[in-house]
């Protein structure tokens, strides 16, 4: 029941803030969301100090973490609840191809207004 609180409460925030849902941890500010992705060689677990550094709000994350907090969302697949997301807030556009590059994620998930 935690775990579902918790995923409704970020998604309300992000519902109302979208600008706020970051997967780069170098772009996180002061109460972002940091959605930890998988890379070709790197998972995004391993910038988690980094986003709680540069002020994270939650973070979303499918691996599990040794030191868990009440923050962090650990969901099946962080890739399904981005789309998930992306479809409720309707103001995105996502072009699937290159999906699992994370590079190619980044540039071709884009904001409309």
């Amino acid at each position: 029941m935690v775990k579902n609180n918790l995923k409704n409460t970020i998604e309300d925030y992000l519902l109302k803030n979208s600008e706020k849902i970051k997967i780069n941890s170098k772009d996180i500010k002061k109460n972002d969301v940091f959605l930890s992705l998988k890379g070709q060689s790197n998972h995004g677990n391993s910038y988690i100090d980094e986003a709680w550094n540069n002020g994270a709000k939650y973070i979303i994350t499918d691996k599990k973490i040794k030191n868990h907090n009440k923050s962090i969302l650990l969901v099946k697949s962080s890739n399904k609840f981005l789309l998930e997301f992306a479809k409720k807030e309707k103001k995105f556009v996502h072009w699937k191809s290159n999906w699992n590059n994370r590079k190619s994620r980044k540039n071709n998930f884009k904001r409309i207004s």
